[in-house]
């Protein structure tokens, strides 16, 4: 029993330590003084704080705007998205990239594309291409069709080392079909 006593007096000693610390603590943090040779500064103004704002970004040019007003709805993710899958290829999977694009080309852009492949033996070196859109100009349009140049850069791989990095150009022609744009014709420029 004493034992009990001198416990609960231990714990509500060391309780009554942790709040008077705690309100000594709290006392000196909330009555800091300014330095008294420290003269107070002034709330900066509306004129001080636009000058240390980032300047605006730089107005398009009017013919880039016009550019990318231009073209239509969708046509340009189209565009970037096609040439992408269309230049990566893999020996690994041969085709691969022109059946993952049948959704995206007419019938008889599908047809020419699998009449003009012939898949390559394989001898064992994995050859690669990787290819990421950077550009899109719109040639010509109308609510039907659409002519457009993708800028691209294209990366080869052989036996998982990159040999040659270049820029090319994909020539795109896309037709509308019902509601949606599909790619009717393409070649490397």
């Amino acid at each position: 029993m004493f034992e009990d006593k001198r416990r609960i007096l231990i714990i509500s000693g060391a309780v009554a330590l942790l709040v008077i610390a705690a309100l000594i603590l709290w006392w000196l943090l909330s009555f800091r003084r300014q330095p008294v040779n420290q003269p107070i500064e002034p709330p900066p103004t509306i004129n001080q704080v636009n000058a240390n704002l980032p300047a605006a970004p730089e107005q398009a040019s009017l013919a880039r705007a016009e550019q990318e007003n231009s073209f239509p709805l969708g046509l340009r993710q189209l565009a970037m998205s096609f040439a992408e899958r269309y230049g990566s290829y893999s020996s690994d999977e041969q085709i691969q990239n022109l059946r993952d694009l049948e959704p995206l080309m007419t019938a008889d852009l599908v047809a020419v594309v699998y009449d003009n492949i012939a898949e390559a033996p394989v001898n064992g070196d994995f050859i690669g291409y990787s290819t990421k859109a950077l550009s899109v100009k719109l040639i010509a349009s109308d609510n039907s069709s659409a002519e457009m140049i993708v800028g691209v850069q294209r990366a080869q791989t052989v036996n998982n080392q990159v040999q040659n990095v270049f820029n090319d150009s994909l020539a795109l022609t896309a037709v509308k079909i019902g509601a949606e744009w599909k790619i009717d014709s393409v070649r490397w420029q």
